[in-house]
C-alpha cells in the first residue's frame, strides 16, 4: 500500500507541472503580446514617412520640428537616414546628441526591407524602433520610428508578479486539497 507520501507526490506533483507550464505559457503569449504592440504606432509612422520620402517628399517634411528629449519622453520620434546611415532629420535628442541606432541595422533593413527591434542604448535605454527602407527617383536611405517601451516592461514586470502570485496560491492550493483528500481518505 503506497504511503501517503507517496500517493501525495504521484497526486499533486503533476497537478503543479500541469499548472506551471499553463501559468508560463500564459505569461509568454501575453509578455509578448505586449511587446509586439509596442510597435504599433511606429510601424504606421515609419511606413507612411517612408511612402512620402519615396514619392519624392523631403525628409524634413516627414519629420515633427518638435524635437523630444527621448531618454525622458514616451513619445514616438522619427529620423531620418540616408542611404550611408548619416542623420538628414531627427525629432529626437538624448541630451545634446542624436539617439545613434543600433549596430548594424541599416545594412539588415538594406537587404530585407524592414527591421522591428528592441533598441538598447548604452545608458540601458530601451526603445520599440521600426526601420524601413525608402527609395526615391534621385536618393534613398531609411526611416527609423521609436518610442520608450518602459510603460510596456512595467506592465511585464506586474504581470511576471501576477503571474508567480497565481503560481504560489496554485502550488499551496494543490498541496492543500490533495493533503486533506489523503486525511479524509486515511480516515474511511
Amino acid at each position: 500500500m503506497p504511503t501517503i507520501s507517496n500517493r501525495f507526490i504521484s497526486i499533486a506533483f503533476p497537478v503543479i507541472v500541469a499548472g506551471t507550464v499553463i501559468l508560463l505559457t500564459a505569461y509568454v503569449a501575453v509578455q509578448q503580446d505586449i511587446r509586439q504592440s509596442s510597435n504599433d504606432p511606429q510601424i504606421a509612422m515609419a511606413e507612411d514617412a517612408a511612402a512620402a520620402l519615396s514619392a519624392g517628399s523631403v525628409p524634413a517634411s516627414v519629420v515633427s520640428r518638435d524635437i523630444i528629449d527621448a531618454s525622458q519622453s514616451l513619445s514616438p520620434f522619427v529620423m531620418v537616414f540616408d542611404d550611408h546611415g548619416l542623420a538628414l532629420e531627427s525629432s529626437a535628442r538624448m541630451g545634446d546628441a542624436l539617439p545613434k541606432p543600433p549596430a548594424g541595422i541599416f545594412q539588415y533593413v538594406a537587404m530585407n526591407g524592414e527591421d522591428r527591434v528592441t533598441w538598447q542604448t548604452p545608458s540601458g535605454l530601451r526603445f520599440a524602433a521600426v526601420v524601413t527602407q525608402w527609395k526615391a527617383a534621385s536618393s534613398t536611405g531609411f526611416v527609423l520610428v521609436a518610442r520608450s517601451i518602459r510603460e510596456s516592461e512595467l506592465r511585464v514586470s506586474r504581470l511576471g508578479w501576477l503571474m508567480f502570485a497565481g503560481w504560489a496560491v496554485m502550488v499551496v492550493g494543490t498541496m492543500v486539497v490533495v493533503g486533506f483528500s489523503q486525511m479524509v481518505g486515511k480516515r474511511e
